[in-house]
């Protein structure tokens, strides 16, 4: 894989996170808890699968992490 199809596929997941995060929230607000607790779970284990396909991204490619996400980066 190039740069930049590792930029590209990091952008795409970084969209779908968006909206793993949007329909999260959305169930919390319109669920009773119960119903929150057992449907919210296979939406975090995506979740969980693309922050750590996106790790993998950027062990091949540093660079493309984002300032965000960078602790070395980021300002205090």
């Amino acid at each position: 894989m190039d740069r930049d199809t590792a930029l590209r596929l990091d952008g795409m997941a970084a969209g779908i996170i968006g909206q793993l995060d949007g329909l999260a929230f959305y169930m919390k607000q319109n669920l009773p808890a119960a119903a929150y607790q057992s449907n919210v779970k296979p939406i975090a284990h995506a979740l969980a699968e693309l922050f750590e396909f996106r790790q993998g991204l950027y062990g091949v490619f540093p660079d493309i992490l984002p300032r965000e996400l960078d602790p070395a980066r980021c300002a205090i």
